[in-house]
């Protein structure tokens, strides 16, 4: 159940939105074009570009203003109470979405994805955080990487209700954008039968004992029989003593904290920094440019985006099993190798057609070598990096850093797609490296290594020396 709530209530959405815009757009800025001018007012074409833009990019200064609240509301009001709210917001968003052609107002889907966007940043950090802290901890990898996973299937499910034939239509396009509240009500409606994270209230609140009723609802044991759950409860507790507040500032200046942190915030930033959305959001464009027809261009990206999903469901075993650090070592090279032969093939296909199927394989070999550790584990390492204390501050920094790294890919990415052609992956393909060696570098293994044996380790003159 809890499961269920962070992926239908949290991440699923997310990647919905972030997708949904993609293959409706003519119909959408038809819409814009035509709001506004029902006002008296006349845009030109660069003006009426520059208000898509914003409609496009608010989603993803929301999604920062909620990465930055997450940490504070999650420690202040509790996990489960955040993700109440959050869900509010959400269903407010999709509200200003379903009525926004009936009032003719582009302002209200600004706002709608304004709003989205604070719910993808809260969720996005709070979701994986209240699923690994309620799961046990041979289960912590696979929950954690389930924000991935809605992620992807989000994607994959805006890009098929986005079809002409479906909802992406002048008739039926304000059921496409708020058609996600269905999966926000149904994630809302099992929250309301789930605890409170076990660790929030016994190391945060100092709750004992509600924390082990709430402990003990979801193990399905008395409290007495869960000593694994209970000694980790009480470590985390003695590390969090010397430290009740875990304010942005206080977490920057200890050196403890700060040493993860900055790996977290790494990770996050390398995930978006790989291309990822230059690829999947851009696969109609580059399939229509080797020769596809447009109808099967957007087969091709639905396909990529399936592939996506397939592999996030892959990586639920994968990570519970297989240790993190090989995880994504190896989907990096992937990923750098992948981008390589796409600017290769890209800068060649005119000498040789057949090139048109490596472009096609290399770009399903990104999505897949992605989806094995670029795509999951940034969400879920910082609740094995961090202890209880500075988990939500650290969580919601490391998403702050992901949403950011995000808006600048997908402002820039035009340009100099523009400028570079096929060789701007060339530099996603640089960032992954660069990437690939700091995290091999100082990057621990936290695969059944609890926080004390993690605190333990930064403290080792090696890790001094090295961060």
């Amino acid at each position: 159940m809890v499961a269920l709530v962070g992926v239908l209530g949290s991440s699923l959405p997310a990647g919905y939105n972030l997708g949904v815009l993609n293959t409706p757009e003519a119909i959408l800025r038809e819409f814009v074009h035509s709001s506004i001018s029902q006002r008296g007012l006349v845009l030109s074409e660069s003006q009426l570009n520059i208000l898509w833009s914003c409609v496009v990019s608010v989603f993803l200064i929301g999604a920062m203003i909620g990465s930055c609240c997450a940490g504070w509301t999650a420690n202040k009001i509790g996990r489960r109470p955040t993700l109440l709210l959050n869900s509010a917001i959400g269903l407010l968003s999709a509200a200003l979405f379903a009525m926004a052609r009936i009032a003719c107002s582009v302002e209200m889907i600004i706002l709608g994805r304004l709003l989205a966007g604070v719910f993808s940043g809260i969720g996005s950090s709070v979701g994986p955080m209240y699923m690994m802290e309620s799961g046990p901890s041979n289960l912590r990898g696979a929950l954690g990487v389930l924000q991935q996973l809605g992620l992807c299937v989000g994607i994959l499910i805006a890009q098929i209700l986005g079809q002409k034939e479906i909802l992406g239509n002048a008739t039926n396009w304000p059921i496409l954008l708020s058609v996600y509240s269905c999966f926000i009500a149904v994630g809302l409606l099992i929250l309301l039968f789930c605890p409170e994270s076990p660790a929030y209230l016994y190391i945060k609140m100092g709750e004992y004992d509600k924390a082990f009723k709430e402990l003990e609802k979801l193990r399905g044991f008395p409290a007495a029989l869960l000593h694994g759950d209970v000694v980790l409860l009480r470590t985390e507790r003695k590390m969090n003593e010397s430290c009740s507040t875990w304010t942005i500032t206080r977490v920057f200046k200890d050196p403890l904290v700060r040493k993860p942190l900055f790996s977290v915030c790494i990770m996050h930033i390398g995930q978006q920094l790989c291309g990822i959305n230059a690829v999947i959001y851009y696969s109609t464009s580059t399939f229509l440019k080797i020769g596809m027809t447009y109808t099967q261009s957007q087969y091709g990206s639905i396909g990529a985006g399936l592939a996506n999903v397939v592999m996030a469901f892959v990586s639920v075993p994968l990570v519970n099993s297989c240790q993190r650090r090989i995880l994504i070592l190896v989907s990096i090279c992937s990923v750098a190798c992948s981008l390589i032969i796409l600017t290769i093939s890209m800068a060649l296909q005119s000498v040789s057609p057949a090139l048109s199927y490596v472009i096609i394989i290399s770009s399903l070999c990104f999505v897949l070598g992605y989806g094995i550790g670029l795509g999951p584990l940034p969400y879920m390492i910082g609740s094995e990096l961090f202890h209880q204390g500075p988990r939500a501050t650290g969580m919601g920094l490391g998403c702050l850093a992901n949403w950011s790294a995000n808006f600048i890919v997908a402002l820039t990415f035009p340009l100099l797609q523009q400028l570079l052609d096929q060789y701007v992956f060339l530099i996603f393909a640089t960032f992954t490296v660069f990437l690939g060696i700091y995290l091999y570098k100082y990057l621990p293994e936290t695969k059944d290594m609890n926080p004390v044996d993690l605190s333990s380790l930064f403290q080792s003159p090696l890790c001094e020396e090295k961060l």
